[in-house]
């Protein structure tokens, strides 16, 4: 539910007002601007201070970034119209934190169309284009009508709203969390007394102790909290009761356990691992692309192998290091499930390449690491969520996650990389038949069917594997094996579509293109299984619905289609000159004779 207390915050000086009334009863201080940039030490002490958000200990660096990636749809800050004055999460959250008058200037809110505006009644801005980012002081004339509306329509079901309507309650929830976040209500940096899971922010400090309780440690991290903002004005002075500060709170958090992965999480986001990954794999493919273009320029086969290899080396260390940090299996959440599928397709097509140097392998392997690590990105930016988050009661459990989840995931990994080949095959079978035959097509086809086939024999067995754990997992859990359930229904699709396709191709009812034409279809049910049944709203498996999700999976579907149709296409004008050529050959015949 949104906060009513938003409607008092729109026009006061959030934090210290909050602080003033409900923390220390004092006048509240003079609107203090930040003219010199925040000291390499405080920015250093506040990436590395632990904050618990949604039930995890993160780095405060790490709870900063997701809101500024909810708030603004990015990882930094842009100032200005050029995008050269940045902040980045630290900063903008250390802004947030003491220089409160300042960051409510900042245009860090996304408006995605201001029809939005229209609806709440604030009307357009000059100069702001249909998309773009607002200060919280644009936005707070607006903020009774926004608010009103959005409480109303947080009655309707999401999947039952317009596009502006769901609009307009995410950007109520934005205005929320950031608020929130400015008046220290999520700024749970205080470990609490021994004996107690939940962190404090300094309100629920000073709550606490004016009911009666006694929090020496904790009640001593707000007073000096409170201390800074009479250094305001000297970042050095700042900076010289900032540090230490952070320190103790780090020692108090190391007394408790909660500490020893903070300093790893900050390295891992620093690193960017899947970032870089993402365009090595693009370069990876360029060069596989280069090395049938120049074969005889032989830098290109070790520019391919030069950029692929680190570009899996970064992802599977990613992968590892949050299983290190989340002590879990590699797949735990839809986020993950992307990154592993695309660590296993990518490393299978290495494996083939192994097996049938034909070096068509890489450049299916280096498209599949960059499109899968360009869905990863996309998706975080989309859910603007901590992507390691809490687990559910039902899900916390390392030895389902490390058989079930992980083997179906393999499965779905298998699928979906049996119709990457297949779309693979059907261009290369479409240029064949358009331009004529070219070289090495006669051991490319071939080859591409026997990787194809060698995929889908992986998928039919991790998926039927699969699929039976999930079903000893549903029975532990919920007293059933099977249910019915989208998500299980997918599950045995999948299987199902795999065997249909491997009887098929046995029985001699399909060849080469029929049974390239069936595991692009087989695409279509490894989507719906693994993404669009959670985005149904029913069943146990149901993660919420998403609208910009939803037109993604469609987009997959019709790309997915037309690729089935052009394959069959080509089959009906491969057949037709073959046609031809046949009865030409049988008239010239008898007219020889």
């Amino acid at each position: 539910m949104i906060r009513s207390t938003m409607r008092a915050l729109a026009s006061v000086m959030v934090a210290w007002t909050c602080a003033a009334s409900a923390v220390a009863q004092t006048a509240e201080p003079p609107a203090v601007r930040r003219l010199e940039p925040w000291a390499k030490s405080t920015r250093d002490a506040a990436e590395t201070m632990a904050i618990q958000d949604q039930g995890r200990v993160k780095p405060l660096s790490t709870f900063a970034r997701f809101l500024l990636l909810r708030l603004s749809a990015g990882t930094s800050l842009a100032l200005d119209a050029e995008g050269k004055v940045k902040l980045s999460p630290t900063e903008f959250a250390l802004d947030c934190l003491f220089f409160q008058e300042q960051a409510m200037e900042y245009p860090v809110i996304l408006v995605e169309d201001y029809d939005v505006l229209d609806a709440v009644g604030l009307g357009r801005i000059e100069g702001k284009r249909k998309r773009d980012r607002y200060s919280y002081h644009q936005l707070a004339p607006c903020f009774d009508r926004l608010f009103e509306q959005a409480n109303r329509l947080n009655e309707i079901e999401t999947r039952h709203q317009t596009p502006i309507q769901k609009q307009i309650v995410n950007l109520a929830r934005n205005v929320d969390a950031f608020v929130a976040f400015l008046s220290w209500q999520t700024f749970s940096v205080i470990p609490p007394p021994q004996g107690e899971k939940e962190w404090l922010s300094p309100i629920q400090v000073r709550q606490r102790e004016q009911f009666g309780e006694t929090l020496p440690a904790q009640a001593d991290v707000v007073a000096r909290l409170m201390a800074m903002r009479d250094k305001l004005g000297s970042m050095s002075a700042l900076d010289a009761a900032f540090t230490p500060l952070a320190a103790d709170l780090a020692k108090m958090a190391t007394d408790r356990g909660e500490y020893d992965k903070i300093p790893l999480e900050v390295s891992f986001y620093a690193t960017n691992y899947f970032f870089w990954a993402r365009w090595l794999f693009a370069a990876a493919f360029v060069f596989a692309a280069l090395v049938f273009l120049a074969p005889k320029f032989s830098l290109t086969v070790w520019l391919t192998q030069g950029t692929l290899a680190p570009a899996v080396l970064l992802l599977c260390t990613g992968i590892t290091i949050r299983c290190i940090l989340r002590e879990r299996p590699p797949v735990s959440t839809l986020y993950e499930t992307i990154l592993f599928i695309t660590a296993v397709a990518v490393l299978v097509t290495l494996f083939i390449e192994w097996l049938q140097p034909r070096r068509v392998s890489q450049l299916i392997g280096a498209a599949l690491g960059f499109a899968g690590m360009s869905l990863a990105g996309w998706y975080e930016e989309i859910s603007g969520t901590d992507t390691m988050p809490q687990l559910q009661a039902v899900l916390d459990t390392n030895f389902w996650l490390s058989t079930h989840v992980t083997t179906v995931t393999m499965g779905y990994a298998a699928g979906l990389l049996a119709s990457a080949i297949s779309i693979a095959w059907v261009l290369v079978k479409t240029v064949v038949v358009v331009r004529g035959h070219f070289r090495e097509t006669s051991t490319w086809l071939p080859a591409m069917t026997r990787m194809a086939y060698g995929a889908l024999c992986f998928g039919a067995l991790f998926s039927t594997v699969g699929t039976i754990l999930g079903g000893i997992w549903a029975n532990e859990s919920w007293g059933r094996f099977w249910g019915w359930d989208p998500k299980e229904n997918g599950a045995l699709m999948i299987v199902l579509g795999i065997l249909i396709i491997l009887h098929a191709r046995l029985g001699g009812y399909v060849r080469e293109r029929g049974l390239h034409v069936l595991s692009i279809l087989l695409g279509c049910i490894v989507v719906f299984s693994w993404f669009h049944t959670n985005q149904l709203g029913v069943g146990l498996h149901a993660y919420g619905f998403d609208e910009k999700l939803g037109r993604m999976i469609d987009r997959t579907y019709a790309s997915l289609l037309v690729f089935a149709g052009l394959g069959s296409a080509i089959g009906v004008v491969d057949w037709m000159r073959e046609r031809r050529r046949t009865v030409a050959a049988a008239t010239s015949q008898s007219v020889q004779v």
